[in-house]
């Protein structure tokens, strides 16, 4: 069985200088190195995206037949390697290439596309039509070429050297002439000469690291292989500055792993470019499979009315912005994320794609839901519990009846009054009626009607009062009013008034209407007076005297006539 294959392999990833890309079984991009992306734009000038067709980008017919059947081998399962000419049609940017196809297996053991690894041969390729052309063109090729090219017989003893290669290892040209492979090869048992395998044909792509003449060592890339007369070459280009700049990346794709957010790249149109190991968690969908994709169908993203407008308006002019979204898992269950997107720009300004951090704060959600909940939940208690104690107080203090205040809770307000009267020195005056002749309206009509006429009075009386006046049912028929800041005269108009709407008030006794007459006394505060039950007694003894000259009348008490 073929070795999988996956395009972020560790030993692939550090082969710096080397273009590496791959295509599903559909020829479309999943993934590609910037120096694909680089080159196709100089080939063919092609502004590839991941999700396209990599053959709609190639415009020559036999480039693109030549490509789609190599394509096709590594689907079928083979691995290839092949040598090829590409680019456009004017023959400015043709150039050679060394591919080597490889197909890519799911955890099932089926293919499912192709990884392909790509160098520029072109340099290569010059040197051995200059070498069949003339000795002028084959100096001038190798003394103008920027990697270093080294030409050896079959033992490995070198026969030509270019001035690149001389100055990577601080040799002249006559000093390597004297050596051979084993000299400036740094070999181990893992990584031998292979010289074996250059003659029987092969092309030979590998890291090493060579010595210099001061004794350090270079990292190098090296791509040899046997050429029409037998000798061997080998193009030979220093990567120790992109050795450092692989070991950052890797590093840095370790971390993009290995963090527990979740690491989502997009390009311009908002389609995934990377997606780490916490988004393939909390997402449930692999890297493979979202490649290309819209980042927010693929997240399930549910934007708050008018957040999506907000969070474009605010990244076109910070560049970043952060928020809660709510998101669903590949099953459909719902997420929470705490997101943080920042758009990614070129040295130009240019945006190019941008970079959103997802952390999982689902549990948080529903805890503060939950809460939220509960809390709502104790406070609908609350209400209910102080709605019921408001009614409670309210029952205590009124009358069920005619619903205006009981004897009790007026006692309470007439001593806290009289009081403050007394204290502050300001009028206070009490009212006492009754209802005339009410128990011959009970004994005539029934006691449901006499109800009805003590609440009719009661809805009257309230009527004509100011806020700061107390009614109160004193007891049976009698009721009692409770005027603050007012004497005798400010209670008698008021008793005026309420005698105008009396007489015209009336309850109905089946097709009768029954008229309202009320008795009333009024006392008012007077110095001497050092106790409640004084200011009450008068206002008693008034009434008395209002319903013994005749009813339907107001007395006001007056201590030379007790009353009358």
């Amino acid at each position: 069985m073929q070795e999988k294959n996956h395009l972020q392999n560790d030993t692939l990833s550090s082969l710096s200088g080397v273009i590496i890309y791959s295509i599903d079984a559909g020829y479309r991009y999943t993934a590609f190195t910037d120096s694909h992306r680089q080159v196709m734009k100089v080939l063919w000038g092609a502004d590839i995206a991941v999700g396209q067709n990599f053959l709609d980008y190639i415009h020559r017919e036999d480039d693109k037949k030549k490509e789609q059947g190599n394509f096709d081998k590594a689907l079928r399962g083979e691995s290839l390697v092949e040598d090829g000419e590409y680019g456009d049609e004017t023959g400015h940017t043709r150039s050679w290439w060394e591919s080597r196809y490889s197909p890519i297996y799911d955890e099932k053991d089926k293919i499912i596309g192709v990884t392909v690894f790509v160098i520029d041969i072109t340099q290569r390729k010059q040197v051995e039509h200059a070498l069949r052309a003339s000795e002028i063109d084959y100096r001038f090729i190798m003394d103008q070429a920027a990697d270093g090219i080294f030409i050896a017989d079959q033992t490995g003893r070198y026969l030509d050297v270019n001035r690149a290669g001389c100055e990577m290892l601080g040799y002249r040209r006559d000093e390597i002439l004297e050596l051979s492979m084993p000299d400036l090869v740094v070999v181990s048992e893992e990584n031998p000469i292979r010289l074996a395998d250059l003659l029987e044909g092969k092309t030979l792509l590998s890291q090493r690291d060579l010595k210099r003449k001061d004794g350090r060592l270079v990292p190098v890339e090296i791509s040899a292989k046997m050429m029409e007369d037998g000798r061997l070459i080998g193009v030979v280009r220093d990567i120790a500055e992109r050795k450092r700049e692989d070991a950052r990346v890797l590093f840095l794709a370790f971390v993009m792993n290995k963090i527990s957010s979740a690491v989502i790249s997009t390009d311009t149109e908002m389609k995934i470019t990377y997606w780490n190991k916490s988004a393939e968690i909390l997402y449930g969908w692999r890297e493979l499979e979202v490649l290309g994709r819209q980042v927010d169908e693929v997240c399930g993203t549910e934007f708050a009315e008018g957040q999506q407008e907000i969070a474009y308006r605010i990244l076109l002019v910070e560049k970043t912005w952060r928020g809660e979204l709510k998101q669903r898992h590949r099953t459909g269950r719902e997420i929470w994320v705490d997101a943080s997107m920042t758009l990614l720009e070129d040295d130009n300004k240019n945006h190019v794609g941008s970079v959103t951090i997802n952390h999982d704060v689902t549990e948080r959600k529903l805890a503060e839901d939950e809460l939220r909940r509960t809390k709502e939940t104790i406070e609908q208690i609350n209400l209910t519990l102080r709605r019921a104690f408001e009614r409670e107080q309210l029952a205590s203090r009124t009358d069920s009846l005619t619903g205006v205040f009981n004897r009790r809770y007026f006692f309470e307000l007439l001593g806290y009054e009289f009081a403050a009267s007394r204290r502050y020195e300001r009028p206070l005056s009490l009212v006492m009626f009754d209802v005339d002749f009410l128990k011959k309206i009970n004994d005539t009509y029934g006691h449901q009607v006499g109800d009805e006429l003590l609440k009719k009075a009661a809805e009257v009386v309230r009527g004509e009062l100011r806020t700061s006046d107390v009614l109160a049912r004193y007891g049976g028929d009698e009721f009692v009013i409770l005027l603050s800041s007012s004497d005798e005269r400010d209670a008698s108009l008021l008793l005026e008034r309420i005698y105008r709407e009396i007489q015209s008030a009336y309850i109905r006794v089946d097709e009768r209407k029954l008229g309202i007459a009320i008795s009333a006394g009024i006392a008012s505060l007077q110095p001497e007076m050092e106790k409640v039950d004084q200011l009450v007694m008068q206002a008693d003894r008034a009434l008395y005297a209002a319903k013994n000259s005749g009813r339907n009348r107001m007395v006001v008490f007056n201590n030379d006539e007790d009353g009358k």
